[in-house]
This record gives structure tokens, sequence and C-alpha cells, in this order.
């Protein structure tokens, strides 16, 4: 980064680094209980699939502002190489235009009003209510209602 963070910018870092650890740890730790209660008392944890799933979500969405932010996607740099550092630049500008061109074509339609368009179902094992996820509906979307 060029310019200094701002104190804010390293607070969310630090916010979202902390959610996603914690999340991760969760994650490691539930799949171990379920493991050892499948295979050593044959009871697994009912719903360990779903919440295993919903944490492996809410945890990519933790994670994939914390890579933006820092730039740190997984590239390949094979013409990099090869190019002089003002046409790597250049090359840089015009693919995220490019993606940002083409990724909103590739997109569904959004709903109108997702919260009240589709009824929140629990999931199939756990009962856990789809809800939240309904209403915590993309941020991207939320100016396209009416």
């Amino acid at each position: 980064m060029s310019q200094p963070e701002r104190i804010w910018e390293r607070r969310v870092d630090a916010v979202l680094g902390i959610a996603a650890s914690a999340l991760l740890l969760v994650l490691m730790a539930l799949t171990f209980v379920d493991v050892v209660a499948r295979y050593l008392f044959n009871r697994p944890i009912r719903g360990a699939f779903e919440l295993t799933e919903l944490t492996l979500l809410v945890l990519i969405f933790a994670g994939l502002p914390l890579v933006s932010h820092a730039d740190e996607h997984v590239t390949m740099d094979f013409i990099d190489r090869m190019l002089p550092e003002r046409a790597v630049a250049i090359l840089i500008r015009a693919v995220h235009a490019l993606v940002a061109a083409v990724l909103p074509a590739c997109s569904p339609p959004a709903l109108p009003k997702p919260a009240q368009t589709v009824a929140p179902t629990p999931t199939s094992t756990a009962r856990i209510s789809t809800r939240l996820m309904i209403d915590s509906f993309p941020v991207a979307v939320r100016p396209l209602e009416s």
C-alpha cells in the first residue's frame, strides 16, 4: 500500500482476522468432536454437517476482505517476468476493468426484496433457520431494492 493505513482499516483487519481465526477454531473443534463422537461412541453431533457449511460460508466472507485489502490473491506471474514494469501495471488495470465489466453480467439478477420473497426454511438436520442469511443478503444488492 502506497499510503499509510488508516486506523479504522487496521481495526477492521484485526476484527475480521480475529473473527476468521475464531471461526476456523470452531470448525476444527466441531469436526474433531463430531469424528470422535461418530467413531468412538457411535453418536455423531446432529446437524454438524449444516453447522460446518454455514460456518464455512461465514469464514469465507470474513476472509475475502482481508485477502482483497492485502492484495494477496493467488496470482500467476509467468507473464509479468517478461514485461516491463509499466506494461505490468497496464495489464493489471486492464484485467481489473475486464473483470469489473464481465462479472455483473455473469451474476444472477438480484431479488427485489430478498427477505420477503424467499421463505426462511430450516436446514434439513439441524433445524437452523436460514432467516439470518436471507436478511443479510450481500450488501451490494441492498441499493437495488426498491
